[in-house]
């Protein structure tokens, strides 16, 4: 379990994020790796931030 989970029951994009990165540190060709799901994270983000605002709109 990684040391960055909380005690909610539920999991946030920031907690599986974490997550990933912990196990990015652990491989050989991590920066490549950590690149690619920092950008996956990030884009993930906007694409919600989107959402959210069209929500609130209507």
């Amino acid at each position: 379990m990684s040391r960055h989970r909380s005690e909610r029951p539920w999991r946030t994009m920031t907690d599986e994020r974490m997550a990933l990165l912990d196990l990015v540190e652990m491989q050989a060709d991590g920066n490549l790796l950590r690149e690619m799901l920092t950008f996956a994270a990030e884009r993930t983000a906007e694409c919600e931030r989107q959402e959210a605002d069209q929500v609130d709109r209507s």
